[in-house]
């Protein structure tokens, strides 16, 4: 029994590790008003794996929906948004989600994002891969508003 319980250890051990195809990083979003119904994510994806994924499906428990949209100004300084509808991300490759850019969007809000919390969002690809969550830091509205306790500018 001894020697079956090793040869079981060492064929564990000689195993190659699993290992996510799928990073998710640099994860945050933007702080929302009171009463915003919508509010902003942004991320990097990078595919590890030899084989190309589609993003299904985002999933988030702080808002009814989350979708991929893309945002442009034009050359007049118009800004512009639309939805994303097939997100697909080829092997080594890694797409930037960035403001004036791909964004997640988030709508239906069931309450505003503060400065401090996190946001969860469940990353869901193709070809049986486990789901993907990470928890997006919310960050100041405004990327030089001050943080809490800190002193007011009167200028």
């Amino acid at each position: 029994r001894l020697s079956a319980a090793l040869a079981a250890v060492s064929l564990c051990l000689l195993a190659p590790a699993v290992r996510a195809e799928i990073l998710v990083n640099n994860v945050w979003v933007r702080a929302t008003v009171p009463g915003a119904d919508s509010g902003a994510g942004y991320l990097t994806i990078t595919n590890t794996g030899t084989e190309a994924r589609s993003l299904l499906r985002l999933t988030s428990t702080v808002s009814d929906t989350v979708t991929i949209h893309q945002s442009s100004i034009d050359a007049q300084g118009m800004a512009r948004m639309w939805p994303v509808a097939k997100l697909e991300i080829r092997p080594g490759e890694t797409v930037k989600f960035e403001p004036n850019g791909r964004h997640l969007m988030f709508t239906a809000l069931a309450a505003p994002f503060r400065v401090g919390e996190t946001v969860p969002v469940t990353f869901q690809f193709d070809r049986g891969s486990e789901p993907v969550t990470a928890r997006l830091a919310v960050r100041p509205l405004v990327d030089d508003a001050p943080t809490a306790g800190a002193p007011a500018h009167n200028h």
